[in-house]
């Protein structure tokens, strides 16, 4: 994702820390499109949960959710598209 609004737009990052299993996000440049994490764990069918991040410039979200030690999950960040799909990311493992 890299325009909005017909501006050049980089719109963030999406990350989990394994210390404290934090999931984490950051809106980087313009305001107007919401970034959020998704994450499910792995071979289990919707069961996808979002953690929402920030609209404006800078803002960052955390979220603490004590994962069971040792369960694969799979992660994926996304951006709010108005009147069109969503941008996410593919999705990628990790072990809490």
């Amino acid at each position: 994702y890299d325009h909005s609004n017909g501006y050049k737009d980089y719109a963030g990052y999406v990350e989990f820390k394994h210390k404290g299993d934090w999931f984490h996000t950051y809106r980087q440049k313009s305001p107007g499109n919401r970034i959020y994490v998704q994450y499910d764990k792995d071979g289990v069918l919707d069961r996808v949960k979002t953690i929402e991040g920030g609209l404006m410039p800078g803002d960052r979200t955390k979220r603490n959710t004590n994962l069971p030690e040792g369960t694969v999950y799979n992660i994926r960040g996304c951006v709010q598209v108005d009147g069109d799909d969503d941008y996410c990311s593919g999705w990628q493992k990790f072990t809490a």
